[in-house]
């Protein structure tokens, strides 16, 4: 009777949690914002993955000086660089490798902001208070300038890696590590308030008293329900990821050759401001649109996830 009772409940809690996901689905829809950030996002994402099949990364590196600063026209829609290079093809290689940049070091993030904040909240104690101070002392580190200063030292150590026919710089590899782990504190932060209230409720209660261990608690009952702070921190840090790379990128320290980005793809434009329009125009309005894409959908799945948002927007 007791098996008949657990498949149950388990079946009642798959269904409310279905219920919830569709719950916050329609939320998401119904936020206008949201799915013009979604819009946006998409056709930009489009435009790096579809235009890959039409250009080679060998097109986006390939210079000839004979035809460097030319306008936008028909055999370069939208022109050259100052050395020859095609922008169509470096805006495309350079938009996978700058939203790569803010996913990968957004992961890292996550990785290590989530097992501070769940470790620090559900243990507390000793634990909690050290690693909160860690936390604390590393929110006091100005994370540009620690950007700034890491990739110089650290960028021309690493050798160009070779991944899936594709070659990246070793600035690549420091700049997402460096991205990751001075952009996990808030996170942590937010993980740990929801655990502080989340490890008395009843249903955590119940496990602990039936032997359940820590680690299954917090897999299996804690976990789950923090996800929501987690993927909206998560989204909205991808648009930080990519701006950061930019900042950098456009001081000359960032991502290096032969790796094109949207942010040195901004440096290298900075002597033809007035003369050459087009290599800084094309870059900065695919970083703008990707950012407010992001940033709006980031809005609007902050309102899906809320359980307490059932209004209209």
């Amino acid at each position: 009777m007791s098996q008949v009772a657990a498949l149950d409940q388990k079946t009642s809690s798959s269904t409310e949690q279905g219920s919830w996901l569709r719950r916050a689905l329609r939320r998401f829809l119904r936020h206008r914002l949201a799915v013009v950030g979604m819009t946006m996002l998409g056709l930009v994402m489009a435009y790096v993955i579809i235009g890959a099949f039409f250009y080679s990364e060998r097109d986006a590196n390939f210079n000839d000086t004979k035809r460097r600063l030319v306008a936008p026209s028909a055999e370069h829609p939208l022109g050259t660089d100052d050395i020859g290079r095609d922008i169509l093809a470096r805006s495309i290689y350079g938009g996978q490798i700058s939203i790569l940049i803010g996913l990968a070091a957004v992961s890292v993030s996550v990785t290590v902001g989530v097992t501070v904040g769940l470790l620090s909240g559900y243990y507390g104690g000793w634990l909690d208070s050290l690693l909160m101070r860690f936390t604390e002392a590393m929110l006091s580190i100005p994370t540009i300038l620690l950007l700034l200063v890491m990739a110089q030292i650290l960028s021309a150590r690493i050798p160009t890696v070779n991944l899936l026919g594709r070659s990246f710089s070793g600035s690549v590899i420091v700049i997402v590590v460096i991205i990751g782990l001075t952009s996990w504190m808030y996170l942590s932060r937010i993980v740990r308030s929801s655990v502080l209230s989340l490890r008395e409720s009843e249903y955590v209660l119940a496990a602990r008293a039936l032997g359940a261990d820590d680690w299954r608690i917090i897999s299996q009952h804690i976990l789950p329900n923090t996800l929501a702070p987690v993927i909206v921190a998560a989204t909205l840090g991808v648009a930080q990821a990519i701006l950061q790379e930019a900042y950098i990128s456009f001081l000359g320290m960032g991502v290096q050759a032969p790796t094109a980005t949207w942010g040195n793809m901004l440096q290298e434009s900075r002597e033809y401001i007035g003369r050459a329009p087009w290599l800084w125009l094309v870059p900065s309005l695919l970083i703008l649109l990707t950012v407010m894409g992001i940033n709006f959908m980031g809005d609007g799945l902050r309102d899906a996830f809320d359980p307490r948002s059932d209004k209209r927007v």
